[in-house]
């Protein structure tokens, strides 16, 4: 599902007024330089005596959730009511790993859904992903794209990894994480670029930040468009580098990094570009995922670049 080239979908953080956990007194927020918009929501007041639950309801064709799973002896069936329907049981694909852990069957994006997902224990949830329908509403929602989709543009010598699992740290009580999509795109080459155009107000780059490699890595971003039609474009050069950021000791690999960030965008059609400029010594530069806040109200408005 959230591999998909052409699909449009929304990203829904842990703490979205949409999503709800019970019992209020066996979850609580986990911060770390590994979760979109560095936090999470874990269970960690449960076991397999003593279980939690979430809700989440949405408008859309379906809904994946992300985190990190339980260990292998906590990996018991969670248990799955869609719209008040037969409960299901389904299980985790793996222990122990930050991934895309459970996907709902194909849905009428017509109407809004309810998913409840009960007999919870030791997980930590990260975010929830949405594939927008036709009638699926897009005012105030952000919507991600994967380094897959056909939307961007790649030049030069990227290189693709698909199917891995990072190592996040030299800290057995860490778990390695899957990106999103199950793939990156990673530069050693000065003269790598990317560009994404998109209509919107906000826009975001993530991807996979290496905390143990020296060097450094220089890359310029550029936005046209953000302040009116025809302004001068936007443009940033940020050094990448293991002194530029506080530096969590037991962390090797940032899952959900933020490469880059431009929130006050006026709305309209805008590309983002970015070249690599200078690589010195092992350092890369790793791209997971996008996001950006939609200027159009529904999937008929979005804008054919």
């Amino acid at each position: 599902m959230t591999s998909s080239n052409s699909a449009v979908q929304v990203i829904l953080d842990q703490n979205s007024s949409f999503i709800t956990y019970s019992p209020s007194n066996a979850w609580q927020s986990d911060s770390s330089q590994l979760w979109y918009n560095g936090s999470s929501f874990a269970a960690t007041g449960t076991d397999n005596t003593k279980t939690g639950s979430m809700s989440v309801y949405f408008q859309g064709t379906d809904i994946a959730f992300f985190g990190i799973t339980p260990h292998a002896n906590n990996a018991l069936p969670f248990v799955v009511t869609i719209d008040s329907g037969t409960k299901y049981n389904a299980i985790y694909p793996e222990a122990q790993t930050n991934c895309q852990w459970f996907t709902s069957y194909a849905l009428n994006d017509s109407e809004v859904h309810t998913v409840e997902i009960s007999a919870l224990s030791q997980i930590n949830v990260d975010f929830a992903v949405v594939t927008v329908g036709n009638t699926t509403p897009l005012d105030g929602t952000t919507i991600i794209v994967d380094d897959l989709s056909e939307e961007i543009t790649w030049n030069g010598q990227w290189e693709k990894h698909t199917g891995l699992k990072y190592v996040t740290a030299d800290d057995p009580s860490f778990d390695d994480g899957r990106p999103f999509g199950n793939g990156t795109r990673e530069s050693t080459n000065v003269g790598d670029s990317m560009s994404f155009t998109f209509a919107g107000t906000s826009v975001a780059l993530y991807g996979i930040f290496d905390w143990k490699t020296n060097g450094r890595v220089l890359v310029n971003f550029t936005i046209t468009n953000p302040t009116s039609e025809n302004s001068a474009p936007y443009s940033e050069s940020k050094p990448f580098f293991v002194s530029t950021n506080p530096h969590p000791s037991s962390l090797l690999n940032s899952t959900n990094f933020p490469l880059f960030m431009h929130d006050s965008l006026a709305p309209g059609n805008h590309t983002l570009m970015l070249n690599v400029t200078e690589v010195v010594g092992s350092r890369s530069f790793t791209v997971d995922y996008l996001t950006y806040q939609p200027s159009f109200g529904s999937l008929g408005l979005k804008p054919n670049f």
